[in-house]
């Protein structure tokens, strides 16, 4: 029936997805469904008017749901300016975003700088498909479903500085997953589930600067993890399940060093419950100013006995 046909019309549209290929399609097909509905409606009316009772009332609610789906046309068309299939040959970037693949598209361009595969449904990353993509700078990977990722996947990126792999499902970091990136300046791990990080699983990355571990599962860190990386002066680990921190990990590490240790203001329910008395060795670094705290928010360690980070008092350093 005819009001079944405005809720296909209505629910249609924001349940699209970009798999067409052409977006502006929906929206044409939307309005010859709307023009359709309100066809058969009238024609209902004609037709039947003596047995619809009132007619005011049945044409009053074909028009407020004829409002609905405008209302709802209008949001839908901004969600679709995320689906994206293109390919800048001027500035070399690759864009397949929104676009509900399941792999890494066999077909980007050797000579591509930038990568944006953001918002798919990529699970797996297998050895060798990013091999051809020598001169690539920016990998975006970040709001797929990445659970897995093969030892060497990235290798023949040789002149990748940023790859993001934010909010997927990655659970473990392994020692040869990032063999390859020797150029590397950021790599952000943020809104995953790693709990567990082999020692060497960053000990290739000599040129590291800033490293996202935020918003995941990791309990404890080793003490070697950070150990050969001579150049990065920024570590976010806001928002995971540390109580305590040796302070070898950052040793080798340069000053100023920026930590991000408490919690991140975007999930709040997430933080490290800090044993303070522990790190009485951070608190005299940061007096010294060689240490300090992300100033996206009040980032000071937050103490599981309530002790306020502030007014925390160590005797000598370190202890």
């Amino acid at each position: 029936m005819v009001f079944q046909q405005f809720i296909l019309c209505s629910g249609e549209y924001p349940s699209c997805i970009c798999s067409s290929g052409q977006p502006q399609r929906w929206q044409t097909q939307q309005f010859w469904c709307v023009l359709s509905a309100l066809s058969n409606l009238l024609q209902i009316t004609m037709t039947h008017w003596r047995t619809i009772q009132p007619v005011e009332q049945l044409l009053s609610l074909a028009a407020a749901w004829l409002a609905i789906i405008l209302v709802t046309s209008d949001a839908a068309c901004t969600s679709l300016s995320k689906c994206i299939n293109k390919y800048n040959s001027t500035t070399k970037q690759f864009y397949r975003t929104y676009w509900g693949l399941t792999e890494v598209p066999p077909d980007i361009p050797t000579e591509a700088l930038q990568v944006y595969l953001y918002g798919n449904e990529i699970t797996y990353i297998p050895v060798g498909v990013f091999n051809q993509l020598s001169q690539c700078t920016l990998l975006w990977l970040s709001d797929n479903k990445i659970s897995s990722i093969q030892d060497s996947a990235f290798n023949g990126m040789v002149s990748l500085r940023d790859i993001r792999l934010t909010n997927n499902a990655i659970s473990s970091l392994k020692s040869e997953m990032f063999v390859g990136l020797n150029n590397l300046h950021s790599l952000n791990l943020g809104q995953n589930q790693i709990a567990e990080m082999d020692e060497g699983t960053f000990n290739r990355l000599k040129s590291l600067r800033i490293l996202y571990l935020n918003n995941n599962h990791l309990s404890t860190i080793q003490q070697r993890t950070f150990h050969f990386l001579f150049y990065l002066n920024d570590i976010d680990l806001r928002g995971n399940r540390l109580t305590t921190m040796n302070p070898d990990v950052f040793s080798n590490l340069p000053r100023p060093l920026v930590l991000g240790l408490s919690q991140d203001p975007h999930t709040p329910g997430n933080t490290n419950q800090w044993n303070c008395r522990s790190l009485c060795w951070l608190k005299y670094e940061e007096h010294h100013e060689t240490v300090t705290f992300h100033k996206l928010s009040d980032n000071s360690p937050i103490c599981a006995d309530n002790t306020a980070w502030s007014s925390l008092k160590c005797g000598e350093p370190g202890k």
